[in-house]
């Protein structure tokens, strides 16, 4: 049976750009779960512990297995995300930042460039037929996070 694209979650993030803001746990657990089962190589990033740029870099190169020859700064997460992340072509990739707003509030400027560069490379990743999701869970509701990508960032309110 042919699976309508509409009624799949990740069609219903993209429809609205990659990124997608979460404050509801049980929805993001849910939503991480239907992921999971579409295949989909999940990859958690606790933002709730990244106080600097450096720590930000540290933690991604360890958690997305990023090459040592990883330069740690914005050029060099746009390139590895491109270059060195495996995307599977029945699933994709999700990276969720959990407790996003905690660091957003230290550094919005250096944050606010990485949904940036992730929101970029999805977009490349989907000139080649994959899918590449951000999703960013935070503890402050009332957190303002500015556009990306030409577009506003969304709340994922379909698991309710």
């Amino acid at each position: 049976m042919k699976i309508n694209n509409c009624a799949r979650l990740d069609w219903r993030i993209l429809m609205n750009g990659s990124v997608s803001l979460y404050h509801d746990e049980g929805i993001l657990k849910k939503d991480i779960q239907w992921l999971k089962n579409a295949g989909y190589q999940l990859y958690i990033l606790d933002c709730h512990i990244i106080k600097t740029r450096e720590e930000f870099h540290k933690k991604v190169k360890e958690n997305l297995k990023f090459p040592d020859y990883y330069g740690e700064n914005m050029s060099a997460f746009s390139d590895c995300l491109m270059s060195d992340l495996s995307v599977p072509e029945d699933g994709g990739v999700a990276i969720i930042l959990k407790g996003f707003d905690e660091y957003y509030r230290i550094d919005e400027d250096y944050a606010h460039e990485i949904l940036e560069r992730l929101e970029l490379n999805s977009r490349r990743w989907m000139l080649f037929g994959n899918r590449f999701l951000t999703l960013i869970q935070i503890d402050d509701k009332d957190i303002l996070i500015k556009e990306i990508g030409q577009h506003p960032i969304v709340w994922n309110l379909y698991g309710k």
